[in-house]
């Protein structure tokens, strides 16, 4: 193959003091393989220009790529870290675990300075290779193919195989992307989901337990109030009986003394009127006989008379008294049948107020 000597401009991008540019085809050391660049111009974009600067030395040469709409810094520092960047920051603690604190610390800058270093590389190495097959841009296994095709005699027969392997290598990397995510998806919505459950869970407990204390505050409130107003009726009831117990008995005292009053004046004036009756008629005999002994000759008739008198006077006397005893003796009797009749009454209605209390 002959080596390529670019001039300064290319395809028209030359001021008007440059001359157009011309192709020499010279011999190198890379091989017999002609037209590499022709065949590989076919695949650049319309919508890309391409401007080739030769170095001072002329041992190497580099093309930049004049692009519509090219990224920004901002644009490529978000493309930089999201190539970077993945699911797996969310396993850093579980490394500092495994690692430690210090090796951690040391081992995640110089990491990321390897990382970035060989990114460098790759870009440098991709920016070469568009130079040199005058490309606009080179993907991670085009990059590589061409650099087996641009390389020693010895390795440019494995620049296909690398190109498929490298595609395969990078399909496996992006499936094991998908699988880590299609892992990590379902790992966190299933704790979150158990998060939820358990708060549900809890929550739910909670409120049942306060519900059912509330229940028991209120069922033991009411147990309450119906025990003290069972208390109060029961206290109401005995108060009630006792009170109609002691009216009873105050009525039954009463209605006792009364009937002993009675009898006892009864009795007296039983006795009064026969003391009464007594002395009269002892007065009256002695004054008969006296009045017999002194007047029995002079006065007998008139004695007779007056005898006949006081006679007839005593009878009715005695006939008095005797109706007397008896309206009293009446009267104690109706007394006493009322004052039994009250005692059933009130007996009665005590024992009425005592069914309608118990019911």
């Amino acid at each position: 193959m002959e080596r390529v000597i670019l001039d300064p401009q290319i395809d028209g991008l030359a001021s008007s003091t440059t001359p157009a540019p011309t192709f020499k085809m010279e011999p190198h050391g890379y091989g017999s393989q002609e037209n590499i660049l022709d065949n590989d111009m076919n695949q650049n974009n319309s919508d890309d220009k391409l401007s080739v600067n030769q170095s001072i030395d002329g041992s190497q040469s580099t093309v930049s790529k004049d692009v519509k709409h090219p990224t920004t810094d901002n644009e490529t520092l978000v493309h930089l870290l999201k190539g970077n960047l993945g699911p797996g920051m969310l396993a850093m603690p579980e490394a500092f675990k495994h690692a430690g604190l210090w090796v951690g610390l040391a081992g995640i800058p110089i990491m990321g300075a390897i990382c970035i270093h060989c990114m460098f590389i790759l870009v440098r190495v991709s920016k070469e290779l568009c130079g040199r097959a005058r490309l606009s841009s080179l993907g991670y296994e085009e990059s590589a193919k061409k650099a087996f095709e641009l390389g020693p005699e010895a390795c440019r027969k494995y620049a296909n195989v690398m190109h498929k392997v490298i595609t395969t290598f990078l399909v496996i990397t992006q499936a094991g992307f998908c699988c880590v995510y299609f892992v990590f998806i379902p790992q966190n919505l299933k704790q979150q989901v158990e998060c939820q459950r358990e708060c549900f869970n809890l929550k739910q407990v909670e409120c049942q337990r306060e519900c059912f204390n509330l229940k028991q505050v209120e069922c033991k409130r009411k147990c309450f109030n119906l025990k003290q107003i069972e208390c109060q009726r029961e206290c109401f009831d005995s108060k009630q009986v006792e009170c109609q117990r002691d009216c009873f008995n105050l009525k039954q005292v009463e209605c006792q003394r009364e009937c002993f009053n009675l009898k006892q004046v009864e009795c007296q004036r039983k006795c009064f009127n026969l003391k009464q009756v007594d002395c009269k008629r002892k007065c009256f005999n002695l004054k008969q006989v006296e009045c017999q002994r002194e007047c029995f000759d002079l006065k007998q008739v008139e004695c007779q008379r007056e005898c006949f008198n006081l006679k007839q006077v005593e009878c009715q006397r005695e006939c008095f008294n005797l109706k007397q005893v008896e309206c009293q003796h009446e009267c104690f009797n109706m007394k006493q049948v009322e004052c039994q009749r009250k005692y059933l009454i009130w007996v009665k209605y005590l024992a009425l107020s005592l069914r309608i209390s118990y019911e």
